[in-house]
């Protein structure tokens, strides 16, 4: 079967949403809904930066690497305090002790060659012009494994509202063009739910810090919501 083309549009809008019948509680009458979803984003700004990072020794004696591990974070520490980052902002992720050996590819055996030991902490960073520097201080101090740094919004709670706000005004555009299409009129709103958002986003990875400095940039986040939302549909008024 063909449809005609002026048909098509009225069928892309309405395979966008759904369009259903149902019985009212009551059973009195019944009733039609359009079922719809909305995304809403907001920009925001970060104002804080959290890195994760550490430092692993190897040794033949396990307490030769626990020494220098141990001795290289709290150097990292004071590095941080010195920054003005310390108390809840510090705190330890990981730490991992793990036997290293060496397997002989002919017979199989396993040698023991020495000891592994890595300790990971989390710092939030509140100075962004100097995250750069912080991160710098940190190698300086001992630090060789940097694994992540994220740029993020301490209190995203007025980015959120904003769109949330604009899903909302989505899913209802979206409903009114649906129930043109169908010829009806758009009723109220019959149920709604917010569904999983994303962001903030981007996030950015830094494996390696450079001895004069990292350049960092923190960017821009992009926070977004999803609203799913039942309206009524009610036939068109007629006049006398």
């Amino acid at each position: 079967m063909t449809l005609p083309l002026r048909l098509l549009p009225a069928l892309a809008l309405l395979l966008s949403g759904c369009i259903a019948a149902h019985v009212a509680p009551d059973g009195r009458h019944p009733g039609r809904t359009v079922r719809v979803s909305g995304e809403g984003r907001a920009a925001a700004r970060p104002d804080v930066a959290v890195a994760s990072f550490g430092v692993e020794a190897v040794s033949r004696q396990l307490s030769d690497a626990s020494r220098e591990a141990d001795e290289k974070m709290r150097a990292i520490l004071v590095a941080l305090a010195q920054a003005g980052i310390a108390g809840p902002d510090v705190q330890t992720t990981r730490h991992d002790v793990a036997v290293e050996r060496r397997y002989d590819q002919k017979s199989g055996a396993a040698e023991l060659v020495g000891y592994r030991v890595s300790t990971e902490v989390r710092a939030t960073m509140r100075d962004l012009p100097r995250v750069g520097a912080v991160l710098e201080a940190v190698v300086k101090a001992g630090g060789n494994a940097i694994h992540s740094l994220a740029f993020q919004k301490e209190d995203p709670r007025a980015e959120l509202s904003r769109a949330r706000a604009a899903a909302v005004a989505a899913a209802r555009a979206k409903a009114e063009e649906l129930a043109r299409a169908s010829g009806d009129e758009l009723g109220p709103v019959l149920e709604m739910s917010e569904g999983g958002g994303r962001g903030p986003a981007p996030m950015v990875r830094a494996m390696a810090v450079q001895a004069e400095g990292a350049p960092v940039e923190p960017g821009q986040l992009e926070l977004t919501v999803t609203v799913e939302a039942t309206f009524a549909l009610r036939s068109p008024r007629r006049g006398p």
